[in-house]
């Protein structure tokens, strides 16, 4: 089952809840953590973390830095950390991030982009000439 509090200690503390009985139109801007229990008809961007309940549905793009995912999406989501796909999740559009979690009985139809964590070049030191 999807605990809201197993989830809070790994996201940390969530700022924006859309409850099961609500249900927003438009781009949804946070910078802080979201979780969707209720329906998003738009797109969440700048989220630090956003957290897809079991009855959580969004028809948008996500673009957050950790995405947990145990409800819907129909839409594209850019994730610069981690994407984590919980059992009953569904997930159609394509994906980009570091790292991927697809557990067992989730469903995901589209495309993913891994992409490696920047490491800043290491200039070799330049030998000096006596």
């Amino acid at each position: 089952m999807f605990g809201k509090k197993k989830e809070e200690k790994k996201i940390g503390k969530i700022e924006t809840i859309i409850g099961p009985d609500s249900e927003v139109k438009g781009t949804v801007f946070s910078k802080g953590s979201i979780r969707v229990d209720g329906i998003v008809d738009g797109g969440i961007v700048q989220a630090d973390s956003v957290i897809i309940g079991e009855t959580g549905i969004v028809n948008g793009d996500i673009n957050a830095q950790t995405v947990v995912v145990a409800g819907r999406i129909e839409g594209n989501v850019n994730s610069a950390i981690s994407i984590e796909l919980l059992e009953d999740a569904e997930l159609k559009g394509d994906i980009k991030t570091q790292q991927l979690s697809i557990h067992e009985g989730a469903f995901f139809q589209g495309n993913c982009t891994m992409v490696r964590k920047e490491v800043p070049e290491v200039k070799e030191k330049e030998e000096e000439v006596s």
